[in-house]
């Protein structure tokens, strides 16, 4: 049986992506970055960063953080990870 994986700070997850702590916290702050609290400090899994960062690549407006986990993230559709599209949206063109 193998360890499980450990968790890092914050300071660790944003040089590991390569970004500025700050950036780092505005993306969780807006749920965009699967992370989790322990206590009063927030907390990242290798491994789970760097499937967000790799689900990025291909469309970086998608909400990923319950992808990342196998989740939905939006509330109005739990099947999906994308943006819910009101009913008078659907029907509109520019």
């Amino acid at each position: 049986m193998s360890a499980p994986e450990p968790f890092v700070d914050i300071a660790a997850a944003a040089r590991f992506l390569g970004v500025r702590v700050s950036y780092l916290y505005e993306e969780v702050r807006l749920g965009r970055v699967p992370s989790f609290k322990l206590g009063k400090f927030r907390r990242f899994r290798l491994s789970e960063l760097e499937a967000w960062a790799l689900a990025r690549q291909q469309g970086p407006d998608r909400p990923l953080v319950g992808a990342a986990r196998g989740q939905a993230s939006s509330p109005e559709d739990p099947g999906t990870c994308e943006p819910a599209v009101s009913t008078s949206q659907r029907g509109a063109t520019s």
